[in-house]
């Protein structure tokens, strides 16, 4: 059983409903999150104006998100989605139309989260 359970209404040319049968036994799943240290990975520079770049070591190849986050928790830019080979890494991103404050760069891969120390935009 694949838990998706349900049955198609209508089935007109473009437009059909799926409607979902809702059970209350959901299967919980937990990404661990990993602090990267500075050893792992860099951001810099820090304080930074229009540009950051990250350096780090990937010690196998995935696909990674980098994503920007501003102080509260919401989602401020998506910096990259792609496939990352093994080996160390150094990638910069233009982060010139920012306002002035402190963000966090979070990168997700299939098997990690790790999110870096405060970054500062000047």
């Amino acid at each position: 059983m694949n838990g998706y359970n349900g049955y198609i209404v209508g089935g007109g040319r473009r437009h059909s409903t799926w409607i979902a049968e809702v059970g209350l036994n959901p299967i919980l799943t937990t990404v661990p999150e990993n602090k990267i240290t500075e050893a792992s990975v860099k951001a810099f520079p820090n304080p930074f104006n229009n540009f950051v770049s990250v350096n780090f070591e990937n010690a196998e190849g995935e696909y990674m998100d980098f994503i920007l986050y501003d102080v509260t928790g919401k989602e401020v830019k998506i910096l990259m989605k792609e496939y990352i080979k093994p080996g160390k890494q150094q990638l910069s991103f233009s982060l010139e139309p920012l306002p002035q404050g402190v963000y966090f760069l979070k990168i997700f891969s299939d098997k990690k989260v790790y999110t870096t120390e405060k970054l500062i935009r000047n």
